[in-house]
């Protein structure tokens, strides 16, 4: 017998950069951020933004378009850049991730979550061992398998 997979999605009317500077330990299980947009750029390699924090950073790559870092940098990256003003996109993982996430899988506003969830999104989820994924814009876009950051997420400012 099989056990489904519990798989928790929302939205909430808050942002990355709120969540990321009120919640912070919410990430602290998470060894690597995909930033997959900054303010709704998705092409990060040619952000210059994403070259700059790549040359100061070892411990930032650009992984094909994306921007792969160390997540416990990411507090200290947002504050330093100014990242996360909105429309960003950020992806967390426990292992270091096989795969890019695919422009379909946006999950940045105007994309609502209370109404508009992809069951390809649980699938590369679940496939790439992603933990959590998180898009603003307009509020809060979040999907994730723990019971307990859907929580803590739905009940941020």
């Amino acid at each position: 017998m099989c056990k489904e997979i519990k798989f928790y999605t929302g939205w909430v009317d808050s942002s990355i950069h709120n969540i990321i500077n009120t919640d912070w330990e919410l990430f602290s299980e998470f060894k690597y951020s995909l930033i997959t947009s900054i303010d709704s750029c998705t092409d990060l390699h040619d952000l210059n933004i994403s070259q700059k924090i790549v040359s100061d950073l070892a411990e930032c790559e650009l992984f094909q378009h994306q921007l792969l870092l160390n997540s416990e940098l990411l507090l200290d990256l947002s504050k330093t850049f100014d990242l996360f003003s909105g429309f960003d996109e950020i992806w967390f993982f426990n292992k270091r991730p096989i795969a890019t996430v695919p422009a379909e899988l946006w999950i940045a506003g105007p994309r609502e979550f209370t109404v508009d969830v992809s069951n390809d999104l649980k699938q590369w989820m679940e496939l790439n061992q992603c933990g959590l994924a998180l898009g603003d814009g307009i509020g809060l876009n979040y999907a994730t398998f723990s019971h307990q950051l859907a929580q803590v997420i739905r009940t941020s400012k």
